[in-house]
């Protein structure tokens, strides 16, 4: 006995068996998912609806991702409006604060107080 007509008797040698194309493997598919939709669940609830409403919960979550990013939009422009407010009011008092030293500085009374001393 030799080892082809071993692995012919196993169904190892001879012709090719049958490979399914891509298009028989998508028309399985579909068929098989038209039939799971045509089916209903241990509750008896139609598939066709649970498959509706799956979709109905996918489509709320995204549109509520959307606007999230809105609001986190708005709220980044805001923080960086009250940002630049902030450094404003900084920048005004250190400015006040530089005018009052140089009024000093310049003023008689700062130099009367310097011959004093």
């Amino acid at each position: 006995m030799d080892f082809y007509s071993v692995g012919k008797s196993l169904g190892l040698m001879g012709a090719p068996s049958y490979q399914p194309t891509f298009m028989d493997r998508l028309k399985s598919a579909s068929n098989s998912a038209l039939n799971w939709l045509g089916g209903s669940d241990k509750a008896g609830t139609p598939n066709i609806l649970s498959a509706l409403g799956t979709a109905g919960a996918i489509y709320d979550g995204y549109q509520k991702q959307k606007i999230a990013n809105k609001a986190l939009k708005y709220q980044k422009e805001a923080f960086d409006f009250n940002k630049m407010l902030s450094k404003r009011q900084i920048d005004r008092e250190n400015r006040a604060n530089q005018n009052l030293i140089n009024a000093w500085n310049a003023s008689n009374f700062q130099k009367s107080r310097e011959e004093e001393q």
